[in-house]
């Protein structure tokens, strides 16, 4: 059986990580993208260096990279880049990824999150 290859963003922290642990524990081959290795999982040279890294035929993408709320609720700042990473991240990494997940009949997993503090309300 040939090994299967999969590519986790925020592999390096929470989710991410645990996913990419798991998988490498059950034999899978995980290509992370994390902003601790100096990727970001919202930029497109980054997720093609992914995707190059993880061969023609994807099993898997897993997109874990995510932020909590930051900051005032009505700064607009902290709202874009909110946006940028929880949802046009993984909408690049879809779109970038779905041939070679097509190819090798893979799946994708698009992880949410809701976290919540007192901190952020303000």
């Amino acid at each position: 059986m040939t090994q299967r290859t999969a590519i986790v963003t925020g592999s390096a922290s929470g989710i991410g990580r645990a996913t990419a642990e798991r998988l490498t524990a059950d034999g899978w081959r995980v290509v992370g993208v994390d902003l601790s290795d100096g990727q970001d999982a919202a930029d497109p040279k980054a997720l093609a260096a992914a995707l190059a890294a993880a061969g023609s035929e994807l099993d898997g993408l897993v997109c874990a990279a995510g932020i909590p709320p930051r900051g005032p609720w009505d700064d607009l700042d902290a709202w874009n880049e909110a946006l940028r990473v929880d949802l046009t991240a993984p909408y690049l990494a879809l779109r970038l990824c779905l041939p070679a997940l097509a190819r090798a009949r893979g799946s994708a997993v698009v992880v949410g999150s809701i976290e919540s503090s007192a901190a952020s309300a303000s």
